[in-house]
C-alpha cells in the first residue's frame, strides 16, 4: 500500500516536473524589417527555444500569393522540428496580390528581378 502510493506520488512529481519545463520553453518570434536596394522588406523568424544547442537553419519563400497566414504556419510547422526559420517577403513589406493576375504580374517582376542579376548575392550564386 505505501509503495502504491509512494509510486503515484513519484508519478504526479515526475508530471509536474516536465510539465513546469515545457512550460518555459516556447516559440521565439521575431519579425525583422530589412532592404534590397530601394525596396522595403519584412521577415519573418521563428525557433523553438527549447531544442538545446546549434540548429539548422531554412530560409522560406512564401508562394505566389504572398507572404500570408499559411506562410506563418509553414514556417511554425518546420520550426517544431528543431529547425531556425527565416521566411522572407521577396514582394515587398506589405504587398500581397489579391487576385490571379495580381499574383502572375507580381511574381514575373520578382523573376526578371532574378534573371537580370539584381537579386541578392546569395541568390545570384546559384
Amino acid at each position: 500500500m505505501k509503495i502504491a502510493r509512494l509510486s503515484r506520488f513519484i508519478l504526479a512529481a515526475a508530471a509536474l516536473v516536465l510539465q513546469a519545463g515545457a512550460a518555459q520553453a516556447a516559440m521565439k518570434t521575431q519579425w525583422i524589417d530589412y532592404k534590397q536596394g530601394n525596396a522595403a522588406l519584412s521577415g519573418y523568424l521563428i525557433y523553438d527555444d527549447a531544442v538545446p544547442g546549434r540548429r539548422p537553419g531554412v530560409l522560406m519563400i512564401h508562394d505566389r500569393s504572398g507572404f500570408s497566414e499559411n506562410t506563418l504556419a509553414d514556417a511554425q510547422m518546420i520550426a517544431k522540428l528543431g529547425y531556425v526559420v527565416f521566411a522572407e517577403d521577396i514582394f515587398g513589406k506589405g504587398i500581397v496580390p489579391k487576385t490571379v493576375p495580381e499574383m502572375t504580374d507580381t511574381i514575373t517582376i520578382y523573376n526578371n528581378v532574378v534573371l537580370k542579376g539584381q537579386a541578392p548575392l546569395p541568390l545570384r550564386q546559384h
